[in-house]
């Protein structure tokens, strides 16, 4: 008696860990040769049934956004030496009669001292020197690729605008959609490409995100290097597999959804009933997870997704 309970338990537990086993992401081949401004990869993976696809497709280097062939990590001092060096330039054009202004880093923050005839230009020039100075701070982050962020506390940091990052991937990525495109059959509907990329993404190896709050990006990874480094954390391959989307479907509403420590994607399709979705400024986004390593089709999240999005731990921005 003891021994058939034992030997049903031990079955229950290998059926369990290969169930869990076939319910990942499982790259079997990736290969790639960069020759000059041609970059060919190749892609063997299997799917949560079991069944193994291959993808191949060609790059041109040379299409890939400038952002994306040499970017610039975020540092604060950095930052703010430029918005110094910016104020100094305005600061010495500005008539000694109407006022005299200083200009002083101090380390990530920058001082600005003026001195005039009158306390109205005192104020006058402030407000001047203050808008010129977050001018400079936005023009920095616009030319490196960053963007403001706020997570559902309303805590503050800087992050890769992924945004920009997806839709200025677009055309170089039109060589991968295309490949993937000839690999459903024809007059197929969007979640039959979507499911087929989101396999495909899932199976790229996963680095852990680090806390965005504290990182300014530092391990974020923009679509090309995914493919180039075949590896990349959830903001990442979120990228990525925004990018793909909306080089197939243009027009459709998407949005990148923020939980902490993690990444989804919505996109704007009808969800049927037994789906995830969410409610995004009265637009309904059908949810998906293009992490990995978990098989998880369009529609479906993990358990701690949903806690997060039914918690309100979340932030989001559209696609435009």
């Amino acid at each position: 008696m003891l021994r058939g309970v034992f030997l049903r338990y031990v079955f229950a537990v290998f059926l369990v860990l290969l169930l869990n086993q076939t319910c990942q992401a499982r790259q079997l081949t990736f290969t790639k040769s960069i020759t000059g401004q041609q970059a060919s990869f190749f892609y063997k993976w299997q799917d949560a049934a079991q069944q193994v696809h291959e993808l191949a497709f060609d790059l041109n280097m040379a299409d890939m956004p400038e952002s994306q062939q040499s970017r610039t990590q975020y540092r604060p001092q950095i930052a703010q030496r430029h918005v110094a060096v910016e104020l100094l330039k305005q600061a010495r054009q500005i008539d000694p009669k109407q006022a005299r202004i200083s200009i002083e880093q101090r380390g990530d923050q920058i001082m600005i001292d003026v001195a005039a005839s009158s306390p109205a230009l005192v104020q006058q020039w402030q407000q001047s020197m203050q808008q010129a100075q977050q001018q400079a701070y936005d023009g920095y982050l616009q030319k490196n690729y960053y963007t403001l962020f706020r997570n559902h506390f309303g805590q503050q940091a800087v992050k890769p605008d992924h945004i920009r990052y997806a839709q200025e991937s677009v055309n170089a990525l039109v060589p991968a959609v295309q490949a993937l495109y000839e690999k459903i059959p024809e007059d197929s509907e969007s979640r039959v490409y979507i499911n087929l990329l989101l396999s495909w993404v899932q199976s790229i190896p996963y680095s852990t995100l680090q806390d965005r709050l504290r990182s300014n990006g530092s391990g974020y990874a923009a679509p090309i290097e995914v493919l180039v480094n075949n590896r990349g954390d959830c903001d990442s391959k979120s990228v990525l597999a925004g990018a793909l989307i909306r080089a197939l479907l243009p027009q459709l509403p998407m949005a990148m959804i923020y939980l902490p420590n993690h990444a989804l994607l919505g996109v704007a399709l009808p969800h049927r009933s037994n789906e995830n979705y969410v409610q995004l400024d009265g637009i309904s986004y059908l949810l998906m997870e293009p992490t990995g390593p978990a098989l998880l089709p369009l529609g479906e999240v993990a358990q701690r997704s949903l806690q997060d999005l039914g918690n309100g731990a979340y932030t989001f921005e559209s696609f435009n």
